[in-house]
């Protein structure tokens, strides 16, 4: 009788360590099972933020020109690309942004023109005349109508004056749409001339002849874009054109 009790004693300590032992691997199970939880999005956290900033591309260098201001500034030299000092010499003096400051230099008119028409606001009454003053102003036209007769240099110079002269066309435009009458007319009337001016030859760099060919396009777009007699005064030059000038002409007023 006395073994039966010890073997029951026996049976029931087992029993007992049985289940404190699985209490104890339950406890730590459910302890270590938020630690693996938090640390997997920890570690997928760290790869998100790796692979978005491998996808970010690296600063940019800022250059300034020599005697510039911050406006100047060029954001496109990236250190990710090899320049030749002479790729880096030409970004830094032929990039949009810093010509737009040189001509701004040379011609504060077209600048003030540039800063009124392009207002992201409403202009003040005040401005709203100054901006008329400037398109209506008949010397200016006279100015502007000459800098086309000039030859754009054949080195890469010739990108200062091809960005002015766009400016001018951009002005020219404006103007049109602003006076009246026979000054409207008589605008036109310039604007054609300039269109049909005879200077694109065969012995300018092709890179030249396509600057001129596209000027003419833009005024020829102006001009069609003023009314239907500015069409009219085109179509009665053509028979005093250069066949050079009437062949472009023509093949763009056919896609009008």
């Amino acid at each position: 009788m006395k073994n039966r009790h010890l073997l029951t004693a026996v049976v029931a300590l087992s029993f007992l360590v049985l289940a404190v032992f699985q209490y104890i691997k339950q406890d730590n199970s459910d302890t270590l099972q938020p630690a693996e939880a938090t640390a997997s999005p920890a570690v997928n956290s760290t790869n998100s933020e790796l692979d978005l900033q491998s996808s970010k591309s690296l600063p940019i260098e800022k250059k300034t020109l020599k005697g510039e201001s911050e406006e100047s500034e060029v954001h496109s030299i990236d250190p990710k690309v090899d320049l030749s000092p002479e790729e880096e010499a030409y970004l830094l003096a032929y990039h949009p942004r810093v010509l737009e400051v040189k001509i701004f230099k040379k011609d504060p008119f077209i600048k003030k023109f540039k800063d009124l028409s392009e207002k992201k606001v409403l202009l003040r009454t005040g401005e709203q005349a100054e901006l008329k003053s400037l398109l209506t102003d008949r010397s200016a036209w006279k100015r502007y109508l000459k800098e086309f007769e000039k030859n754009l240099p054949i080195d890469d110079s010739y990108k200062e004056p091809e960005q002015h002269r766009m400016m001018m066309i951009d002005y020219f435009e404006k103007a049109v749409g602003e006076v009246e009458g026979s000054a409207r007319k008589q605008l036109l009337s310039d604007l054609v001339d300039l269109l049909f001016y005879d200077n694109i030859v065969s012995s300018q760099p092709t890179h030249i002849k396509q600057s001129l060919a596209g000027e003419k396009v833009e005024i020829l777009h102006l001009i069609a874009r003023s009314s239907p007699v500015g069409v009219e005064m085109i179509r009665s030059h053509m028979a005093r054109g250069s066949y050079q000038n009437v062949k472009l002409i023509r093949h763009y007023l056919e896609q009008l």
